[in-house]
């Protein structure tokens, strides 16, 4: 029983690594850090796995997130310029957001409202997409298993 347990949880983890691998092709990529967070976790006495991404915004893209303020600590917030998609007024406008002195940033001010995401479940969606891929992988390995091949 023991060696059929230890074939499960191997199966389980090869197949968890095969739903991440999923993920983290559907996950945003701007930076790489999301998809790098990536990782799967055994829990042999619960005989589970886990797949997680670690960055705190995780949640906020797979889920999406409610219209917001976003308030800076003590600084002013600012994009870098080649990040910017809206207009700039360099003369110091208050209906428009200025450049910094350097000309690097756009200065947003102490506080910014966002507008929310929409969300991009890419965890879920390869969870969904790998269902029967994994369940007949998993029931291939155990059958083996049971049966003394391997």
């Amino acid at each position: 029983m023991a060696d059929i347990k230890r074939v499960a949880m191997e199966a389980l983890h090869i197949a968890a690594e095969g739903v991440l691998t999923k993920a983290q092709d559907k996950a945003n990529y701007k930076t790489g850090t999301l998809r790098r967070s990536g990782t799967v976790t055994d829990h042999p006495r619960r005989n589970t796995v886990s797949i997680s991404f670690n960055t705190p915004y995780a949640p906020s893209v797979h889920d999406g997130s409610k219209p917001h303020d976003i308030v800076a600590d003590k600084k002013t917030l600012a994009v870098p310029v080649k990040n910017w998609r809206g207009p700039v007024n360099e003369y110091g406008a208050k209906k428009l957001p200025k450049l910094s002195r350097d000309g690097q940033f756009v200065l947003l001010g102490k506080r910014v409202r966002h507008p929310g995401y929409k969300g991009n479940p890419f965890l879920k969606d390869a969870m969904d997409e790998s269902q029967d891929k994994v369940t007949n992988f998993l029931a291939s390995r155990i059958g083996d298993a049971m049966i003394g091949g391997k």
